[in-house]
């Protein structure tokens, strides 16, 4: 699917919402697919000019285009609720128009989802590197994603479980693919 189609199923999704009653924004301003994002499906966007006027920009991840036109809906709809008053998080209101949106279409409206429920492979660009540091004393391992201080100079630290120096921790890479 291209930009074009997902812009025009936006519009005609939005429509639709706000004939059912949901306050659905009438200032989108773009709709665009994202190839770089990897760890989102969609956002939106809320920008205020100098003059205070409103607008949204709808993001699509472009592998999120690789899902069934059933769960790009899904995806779009999530978005577009976002434009609605008060529901620029997964709140109350938000919840409340999301259930409105199932019972009215049978789309599952969530606030969260992942590749694997929407049974799309998403190949690794790069391989995550986990870096974890173990207390020789206690054996309480600290596991981070990133090299950080923690794990260039664990000497500089204590064990936040049993005080003991960091200085002789065991330290280990893990490479995940």
């Amino acid at each position: 699917m291209e930009e074009e189609k997902i812009r025009y199923m936006v519009e005609k999704t939005a429509e639709l919402l706000r004939k059912e009653g949901i306050p659905v924004s009438k200032q989108i301003s773009r709709v665009v697919i994202n190839n770089r994002a990897q760890k989102r499906l969609g956002t939106c966007r809320k920008t205020v000019d100098l003059s205070g006027k409103e607008s949204y920009t709808i993001e699509i991840s472009g592998i999120a285009l690789k899902c069934g036109e059933k769960e790009i809906m899904e995806i779009i709809i999530h978005e577009l609720l976002h434009t609605c008053p008060e529901c620029l998080n997964h709140g109350k209101k938000w919840k409340e128009y999301a259930s409105k949106v199932h019972k009215m279409t049978g789309y599952r409206i969530t606030s969260t989802a992942s590749y694997e429920n929407l049974g799309i492979d998403v190949p690794e660009t790069s391989p995550r590197t986990v870096y974890r540091i173990k207390c020789r004393n206690c054996g309480y391992i600290y596991v981070r994603k990133k090299i950080c201080p923690l794990v260039k100079n664990p000497g500089k630290y204590r064990c936040g479980k049993c005080g003991s120096s960091l200085l002789n921790a065991e330290k280990s890479t893990i490479s995940c693919r």
